[in-house]
Formats: C-alpha cells, structure tokens, sequence
C-alpha cells in the first residue's frame, strides 16, 4: 500500500487510514475490541465525502467492514475463495477470480475492472530503459519481512560478478541498516552503495537504471509499476502471487514444497531458510545474464 501510494499521491485528493482493530486480552469471552475510536474517526471522515465507490483489495474482515460502515453504496470485492476472514459477506459488487494463485497485481486489476470495465492493461508498452544505466540491488526488505531477503553473502558474490560488465547501484532502505557494513565488507568491486531514509526516493533513483535486482519487496513493486526492468528473487512467498506483473521476471524454488507450514510475517521457517539458500549464485546469476541480454536487446 505504502509503494501505491506514493506512485498515485499526485493524484490524490485525500488519504484516510484504516486503523487496525486489537481484540482485548483476558477478557471474558472476547466479545470486545479495546478501543474503537480510531475507527469512529476514519469512518466518520469518510463519510463526510460521499463516496461512490469502495475497492477493497485487502480481502479481509476489517477492510471489508470498513467500507460498509462508511455507508458507501458500491463495495466491491474479490470471490469468496481468494478472500479471508468472511470479507465477502459485505460486497455487494463480487468481482469473479477463478484461482487463488493469481499474480496480485492482476487480481487487482481485475477487481478494478469489475467496476470499471474500460479499464485495459497497458500492452507493448517499452521499458523505460536509459542509456548507460546501472543495475540496481536492493537486497533488503522490511524487518517483519526478513525472511524474503536472499542470503547478503549470495548478493555480494552475484555483484562481484556482474561488475565485471555492469555498472552497479546497491540501494538499502531505512530498515535495512544492518546490511550495510556486511555488504561492504563483502564487495569487491567499487559500487554505488545508497542508504536512503524516505521511501519515495526509490522512484527518483530506479529512473537511471536498466534493471532492478532484488527480493520479494516494496522498492521492486514499485520499480514494476515505473516500467523498469525488474528481476525478482523469491522464496518464502507465493512466485504465482508475488513475483513482478507483465513486465519482468521472477526466480524462485519450489516454494509450493519447501515453505509448506512458515509463516513468514512472523519469522516463524521451519526449514532454515532452505528456499532462499537453495538459490545459488551461479543459478540467480545465468537467469539474470539471460535476461539483462534481454533488456539490451530493447534498448
């Protein structure tokens, strides 16, 4: 939400926040939620707008419910199969998505285009592709998310390599802290390497480069949505549901087997990271080769 946000706030007139509902702790039959005042005031500032129409692309209990308590007359959902927690229950505008592993960005494009038929997805489209531009590693994530980060050892090595015909930019985000003397202690090569604090910098910096690298994250969606160039490295997330839209490529183990049972969002992995160490640097860097030859090929 927070990468859409910043490619479409120009567009916005205002932004309301979802608060998010706590259930109480050691009450009787957990019947209440602790405090609904967060969520009065962001219904009753929807309400004061009039809103024609509420596109929930959350599928779940509480953003479902929101739309409805804001009393707008069309809420507009996906099929009761992809959706959780009884979302569905309150659309009363079903938008029809047959499978549940469906890229995500698609599925909102179809839900989008249940209210909005005219919509059409943007075809032979050309990469914004400039002369002479780096190869940009991002290879961080959030915290809650570190599980999706590919080994920074693995990274460090794959860059080694590719300086060798590419210039590189290696960007991390204000979470990402961590990474950034162990990647530096790694490189053998001189690179640009960017801490960046403020997360709509990502769009001013992906505008020099020809590529994108990186996990299953933020910057590499955005990067997506900028028609950049962009190679996504997965593993404990869905390579069906998550890697990049039309665009560009993703690489991935068999997630479907190894990942069975992890919960990522909760740094819970039951098989040591073995989907992103399986992924070895000789194999991350000929699918990348192959597909930076690509990206000349359009240029």
């Amino acid at each position: 939400m927070k990468s859409t946000y910043f490619l479409c706030k120009d567009y916005l007139d205002e932004v309301i926040v979802q608060p998010i509902l706590y259930l109480p702790i050691n009450h009787f039959e957990y019947t209440r939620l602790i405090n609904c005042e967060p969520l009065s005031h962001a219904v009753e500032k929807t309400r004061e707008f009039s809103i024609d129409v509420y596109i929930d692309l959350h599928g779940v209990f509480q953003s479902a419910l929101f739309g409805m308590l804001s009393n707008i007359p069309i809420i507009c959902g996906r099929s009761y199969h992809t959706t959780k927690d009884g979302a569905h229950l309150f659309y009363n505008r079903i938008a029809d998505i047959e499978s549940v592993k469906i890229n995500r960005m698609f599925r909102h494009f179809l839900i989008a285009r249940s209210i909005f038929p005219q919509l059409e997805p943007i075809k032979d489209e050309k990469f914004n592709i400039p002369d002479n531009g780096f190869v940009a590693f991002v290879p961080g994530s959030s915290k809650k998310g570190i599980l999706k980060r590919w080994p920074i050892t693995y990274y460090a090595d794959l860059i080694n390599i590719i300086s060798k015909d590419e210039r590189i930019k290696v960007i991390l985000g204000p979470e990402e802290e961590d990474l950034y003397y162990e990647i530096l202690n790694l490189l053998q090569c001189q690179v640009d390497l960017s801490k960046i604090d403020l997360f709509s910098y990502y769009p001013k910096i992906f505008q020099d480069c020809k590529c994108v690298v990186g996990n299953d994250s933020a910057p590499l969606h955005i990067s997506t949505w900028l028609n950049v160039p962009t190679f996504m490295i997965l593993g404990p997330t869905s390579p069906a549901i998550n890697s990049p839209w039309e665009y560009s490529i993703g690489i991935s183990t068999n997630y479907d087997t190894i990942c069975n049972g992890c919960d990522i969002w909760n740094q819970r992995c039951l098989n040591n990271h073995k989907c992103m160490n399986k992924l070895s640097v000789n194999s991350v860097y000929m699918a990348l080769k192959k597909f930076l030859e690509k990206v000349d090929e359009l240029q």
